[in-house]
């Protein structure tokens, strides 16, 4: 399998990690953080958060570019991993070529692996 199609693949799924890797400098980066953080506090204040929408859709794809909308956050690789995990399962169970996802889930888990642990001491990762 060509890795073109694979990086194809994440693409379709994760504007959001370009959003991230696209700053010009600290202070777009800065701005960036800080409208994420202020869309993330007005989802933690909604009584429907998206923790709980991605856990509710029923579609695999949905959940997984819902769950990927947060990726910086540890229960967003959570998410994403289970609905990629599903996607695979059905794909297997329908005889389907699942390389795609399972490159995918292989690929979040390596992003995943670049983060900082929560810090009891700091009370922040």
């Amino acid at each position: 399998m060509e890795s073109s199609n694979i990086q194809l693949k994440i693409k379709i799924y994760i504007p959001n990690i370009e959003y991230w890797s696209n700053s010009e400098n600290a202070v777009a980066a800065k701005e960036k953080d800080r409208s994420f953080w202020a869309s993330l506090k007005k989802e933690f204040d909604d009584d429907n958060s998206w923790v709980g929408r991605v856990k509710s859709e029923s579609d695999d794809n949905q959940k997984l570019e819902l769950a990927l909308k947060y990726i910086p956050l540890p229960q967003a690789f959570k998410e994403s991993a289970i609905a990629l995990r599903s996607l695979i399962k059905s794909k297997k169970k329908d005889s389907a070529p699942y390389i795609d996802e399972l490159y995918f889930l292989y690929w979040l888990a390596s992003i995943k692996s670049f983060s900082v642990p929560y810090s009891q001491l700091l009370g922040e990762p």
